[in-house]
């Protein structure tokens, strides 16, 4: 009998290095531990809630499909074992999570994607809108 899958939501976000690298590094390692993320909401900049820090937050959400309880993924992380094997990774290298990226590199829509990010220039200019023409 297939395990029913349930849907996580989980809130992230990083105010140290590179931040959007780090929840991009984050996404990968949620997929591989927990889930699959079925959809995220964009990157959002928002300075520190609670506490003073000179360096705003990047903080995204994103939802997964998981064969886990919610119980079970949330023991997961507040156990400190989801950070501890993140953390593991990245002082190692980053091997698993670079071998992954590379698989994913080669996937046709990474070709596709790259097709039509050129016919759309108004991207490389970091705008969301052609605003010559809208």
């Amino acid at each position: 009998m297939e395990k029913k899958l349930n849907k996580v939501v989980l809130s992230l976000g990083s105010n140290i290095g590179e931040r959007r690298e780090n929840l991009s590094l984050a996404y990968e390692h949620v997929e591989k531990q927990i889930g699959k993320i079925v959809k995220s909401s964009s990157f959002y900049e928002n300075p520190s809630q609670g506490f003073d820090s000179n360096n705003d937050f990047i903080n995204s959400c994103i939802a997964i499909e998981t064969t886990a309880g919610c119980r079970e993924v949330l023991d997961k992380i507040q156990s400190g074992k989801f950070t501890k094997e993140w953390m593991d990774e990245c002082k190692n290298g980053q091997k698993n999570f670079l071998k992954t990226r590379e698989k994913l590199a080669e996937h046709p829509i990474e070709k596709v994607g790259a097709e039509l990010r050129a016919m759309m220039p108004w991207i490389t200019k970091k705008k969301l809108v052609d605003s010559d023409k809208n």
